[in-house]
């Protein structure tokens, strides 16, 4: 029987990511109530594709997921602090392609075979994955959440692979962030010919788990944070 991995600050981290992963994983996007929590922003970021025994699912975890980690797994203010200034260097993403056998049996492409399917575009700009030049601390971080769903989550979580891409213009800010006006399209080529039909994702920022909803002036309907217009009364969004 393996044992409990130590509960470093990264491991605590990656502990109270459990729940959200067990949630979006099953597609439960719960609702979020004052500070942003992991499972909200986890299940509002998940898209998800389902093919007869093929499931694909991609998950951009933003910094204040990170930083909501930390809160939840209780470290301390500069800690959580902390883990928002290594991950929003990056755009994070989570993902999984694998074949569901009638047994049950799980089978998933590997780490190299998915990044070479998956193409990512900041406002339209593509972006090149980062090989092997991950802050240390970072690094660390996300071994201990690969070995954590391993340990938890079984066959599929062993298929969770890990994906980083540079975030920071050249004046160190974030290109893309859970709480300003952004897009992120993702196209992951799901046959290994570059002809191959592609599964195009898009999200769209600010997440309503991070900053709240919009309000309706007219009606007073709570809508998603990205949206600039009702889309029943056609009135600009506050």
């Amino acid at each position: 029987m393996p044992s409990k991995p130590a509960r470093s600050a990264s491991g605590r981290v990656a502990a109270a990511i459990l729940v959200a992963a067990i949630l979006a994983a099953g597609g439960v996007r719960p609702a979020s109530a004052g500070a942003p929590t992991t499972a909200a922003i986890q299940g509002e970021s998940l898209r998800k594709e389902q093919r007869d025994s093929r499931l694909i699912s991609f998950w951009w975890l933003p910094a204040e997921y990170w930083r909501a980690a930390a809160r939840e797994a209780g470290q301390s203010q500069a800690e959580v602090r902390r883990a928002g200034v290594l991950t929003e260097a990056y755009v994070i993403l989570a993902g999984l392609d694998t074949e569901i056998a009638k047994t049950g049996s799980i089978t998933g492409q590997d780490h190299l075979e998915m990044l070479e399917r998956i193409h990512i575009l900041v406002a339209g700009q593509p972006v090149e994955p980062l090989v092997g030049r991950v802050n240390p601390e970072l690094a660390n971080m996300l071994r201990e959440l690969t070995y954590v769903l391993r340990f938890a989550l079984g066959p599929l979580g062993g298929q969770v692979r890990i994906f980083l891409f540079p975030n920071l213009s050249d004046d160190g800010k974030p290109r893309f962030d859970s709480s300003e006006p952004g897009v992120l399209d993702a196209r992951y080529r799901l046959g290994p010919q570059k002809e191959d039909e592609t599964l195009d994702l898009r999200w769209r920022s600010p997440l309503t788990s991070v900053v709240g909803p919009r309000i309706c002036p007219e009606g007073g309907e709570r809508l998603e944070a990205s949206w600039a217009f009702c889309p029943w009364h056609g009135v600009k969004l506050r």
